[in-house]
């Protein structure tokens, strides 16, 4: 089955929100696009025009995994919104979207990725450990999440 990922066009609003909803699902993990998700409503405003980007992961049945670099300042990014369907998960995947993100974000100039996320995402958690994520405190987290991390790039 073939792969590739590519970016982000206008009308794959309704692809991201479902693959979102499809990967919280499992965990119990609620959407919220008032506040914790409102970036994905409008994508081209929150990650495109601020110098980010969205990249979505798509095989032969259409778009299975997307993952949004966030600017948070010139040389600090945001990795938000790496989800993969269900039924894809235990391929290598995620490893192939975090790998896509650093890629597209050093290309960017950032220097640091930081992420949020939520410990009970044990899978996640541990491909970020394992690629050079610690955890740290940052002053604010959203609402789903209860634990940040960052690397440098």
């Amino acid at each position: 089955m073939s792969k590739n990922i590519r970016d982000y066009k206008i009308g794959d609003e309704k692809i991201v929100k479902s693959i979102l909803k499809a990967g919280l699902k499992p965990y119990e993990l609620d959407v919220d696009f008032e506040t914790t998700d409102a970036d994905i409503t409008n994508i081209q405003a929150s990650y495109i025009s601020t110098g980010g980007l969205f990249r979505i992961l798509e095989s032969n049945e259409g778009p299975i995994g997307m993952y949004g670099i966030y600017t948070i300042t010139d040389s600090c990014c945001e990795l938000r919104k790496m989800y993969l369907l269900p039924g894809y998960k235990g391929e290598g995947l995620g490893r192939l979207l975090l790998c896509d993100a650093f890629e597209q974000a050093k290309n960017k100039g950032f220097k640091e990725m930081i992420l949020e996320t939520n410990l009970c995402l044990i899978e996640a958690v541990a491909m970020y450990k394992k690629y050079g994520f610690d955890k740290y405190q940052p002053a604010h987290l959203s609402k789903r999440c209860d634990c940040g991390m960052r690397r440098p790039l």
